[in-house]
């Protein structure tokens, strides 16, 4: 059961320049994730990715999603449409048919640049304002239950940008949520 309710009830929005669908052969990795909450019962309709690479994943793995139901918002539509929009449309999405939704922060969906300490992240990413933007619509939306920020190596950062950057989503996330808290008093 995730978040207290049965995996069909659960949505998954995951901000990652992979699909995090590798074989489940060698055990749980940082390569499958979702593949393991698949395996595990979670619809591939209630999962949304938001930030896929095109040159960071294999093709196999976006049949396989595709396959599957899995939502893909590439990095190619998101900078061709609105980013706010596609990620308010992601979460109303999940939420027409789910009762919660946990979102995944993979800090390697940042361009290169913003993210030197994620080893997978690529050129071509989203920019630190983006996802914080998009951890602060996460947080102000009344479905969204849980968080997680992975993917980050500190040892390996420059100027600290990666964890910053790390730490002012979580921040972001945490206005959001108390935006959402006040509309209820």
């Amino acid at each position: 059961h995730g978040l207290g309710l049965p995996l069909a009830e659960c949505g998954l929005v995951t901000f990652d320049a992979h699909f995090d669908l590798r074989d489940l052969t060698l055990g749980l990795t940082n390569g499958n994730p979702v593949r393991a909450l698949l395996n595990d019962g979670l619809p591939g309709e209630n999962i949304v990715q938001i930030g896929i690479q095109g040159f960071a994943n294999s093709r196999a793995y976006a049949e396989f999603a595709h396959d599957v139901g899995i939502s893909v918002v590439t990095m190619n539509e998101i900078r061709r449409r609105d980013f706010e929009t596609l990620v308010a449309g992601a979460l109303e999405h999940l939420s027409d048919h789910v009762e919660a939704i946990y979102v995944d922060f993979d800090i390697d969906v940042l361009d290169r640049i913003f993210a030197p300490a994620c080893p997978g992240s690529r050129p071509g990413g989203l920019t630190p304002w983006e996802l914080k933007r998009a951890a602060f619509l996460c947080g102000q939306h009344p479905k969204v239950r849980a968080i997680d920020l992975v993917e980050v190596d500190p040892e390996n950062d420059v100027a600290e940008t990666t964890v910053l950057t790390t730490a002012s989503c979580l921040l972001s996330f945490a206005a959001g949520l108390l935006t959402r808290l006040r509309k209820k008093l």
